[in-house]
């Protein structure tokens, strides 16, 4: 049996496998994490689980993309961290950040998915540049393995075990499987 808070994201249709088309694509696996907002709960339970990074990082600010911002003020609200987040408009996302924030302090950049082909270092980099260190990423959901570097990775989730506990718990089939691991290895051109 899947554990509780990856049950409840399957029921509540926040990860859902089978096909997909997105941007001409046709994907076995959709992470939807835009309704979390509609399961308050759920995302309330993600943002205790992620807490328990906070405790063990202690980071100053969390930092969340406008994507993510569900999940951030969860997040801040759960952990009383501050959060500085971006807002709608304009190339540089960074250029656009609200909240209390200045330099020196250690920052979580708050992430609903990590795909370790495709680089934050330019949202990383831009963050630097108006004084946010980011020192750490929290994401809900790690796509493929992740390459620990200079900033560590720690997502609440990671789907190659998901997928391992959902296809023992019948929620998917075995072919299911092989198609969201072969779709997790393709190169970058899939994202």
């Amino acid at each position: 049996m899947p554990n509780l808070l990856l049950s409840e994201m399957v029921n509540a249709g926040v990860l859902e496998f089978g096909q997909f088309k997105v941007e001409g694509q046709t994907l076995p696996f959709r992470f939807s994490a835009e309704y979390l907002p509609a399961y308050p709960n759920l995302l309330s339970k993600l943002a205790r689980q992620a807490d328990v990074h906070f405790k063990t990082l202690h980071p100053d600010r969390l930092v969340a993309p406008e994507e993510s911002l569900p999940f951030g003020i969860a997040c801040a609200i759960q952990s009383g961290i501050s959060l500085a987040y971006t807002k709608t408009g304009g190339a540089f996302p960074v250029q656009n950040l609200v909240g209390a924030y200045d330099s020196g302090h250690k920052v979580a950049l708050l992430l609903n998915e990590f795909d370790n082909r495709r680089s934050h270092n330019l949202f990383i980099t831009d963050a630097r540049r108006v004084g946010l260190e980011i020192t750490a990423i929290a994401t809900i959901l790690a796509i493929n393995e992740v390459e620990t570097g200079d900033i560590p990775v720690l997502p609440l989730f990671q789907l190659s075990n998901l997928i391992g506990e959902l296809t023992e718990a019948g929620y998917l089939s075995v072919h299911q499987a092989e198609a969201v691991r072969r779709w997790a290895a393709e190169p970058l051109s899939r994202v």
